[in-house]
């Protein structure tokens, strides 16, 4: 028998071929098998214990790859035993797709719906893992349709803090959008996410004082000389 068997498919990248004969065989007498990608030689090592024959090879196989194994008629068995020579074939597994998970918002301050947020706020999103500094920039911040200019991101390990320009507005909705095109240094893409925040309303400033009315009016006349004001 042999392992893989012939014309076998889906082998794993990393597997040994293993061959068992009918009877022992000599060790001093492999040297003319070969493993073979197309025209491409594969190297390995090969041990023998009784009527097993195992071919290591010396690096994973290519995936999606047939490979040829030929034992040739120099293969004698320990009792000097001829063996006729055989070719069998086998192909190797398909290469898996490696799922990169999205990254994901840990945290962001102000928090999501946060009101009476101070105007000097910075906005800060710890992300689940290290993001990808040139894509930050896609991140917007907007009052409404008006776009809120912000400094380049500063970066420190999975969070990012991103300072306005200037102070906010009192009492205004801010919309933090972080868009899909942000990415992690990984290559994970972000799946989209927005939030919003209301700043604080401000001081009051109460209405200024005026005089109400004045007895005498204004440029009145005839005045009693006893009258107040």
């Amino acid at each position: 028998s042999i392992v893989p068997a012939d014309e076998a498919t889906g082998i794993a990248i990393d597997a040994n071929i293993v061959v068992t004969f009918s009877k022992a065989i000599d060790d001093t007498t492999l040297e003319g098998i070969t493993v073979m990608a197309g025209a491409t030689p594969v190297a390995f090592a090969t041990s023998v214990e009784g009527e097993v024959l195992t071919i290591n090879p010396d690096a994973d196989l290519a995936y999606e790859t047939e490979y040829t194994v030929t034992l040739p008629a120099t293969i004698v068995a320990t009792d000097n035993g001829a063996f006729a020579g055989a070719t069998y074939t086998f192909t190797t597994v398909e290469e898996p797709v490696v799922i990169i998970p999205a990254p994901t918002v840990v945290s962001i301050t102000p928090a999501n719906n946060a009101t009476g947020v101070a105007v000097d706020t910075d906005i800060v999103i710890e992300f689940s893992r290290a993001m990808n500094v040139s894509t930050l920039t896609n991140i917007t911040i907007k009052a409404g349709e008006t776009p809120v200019a912000y400094s380049t991101p500063v970066v420190v390990g999975n969070e990012v803090t991103i300072t306005p320009e200037a102070d906010l507005a009192n009492a205004t909705t801010y919309t933090v959008e972080i868009p899909n095109t942000v990415l992690a240094d990984d290559t994970g893409v972000f799946e989209g996410a927005t939030y919003t925040f209301t700043t604080e309303a401000g001081a009051i400033i109460p209405d200024p004082v005026t005089v109400a009315s004045i007895v005498p009016a204004d440029e009145a006349t005839g005045i009693a000389i006893d009258a107040n004001i």
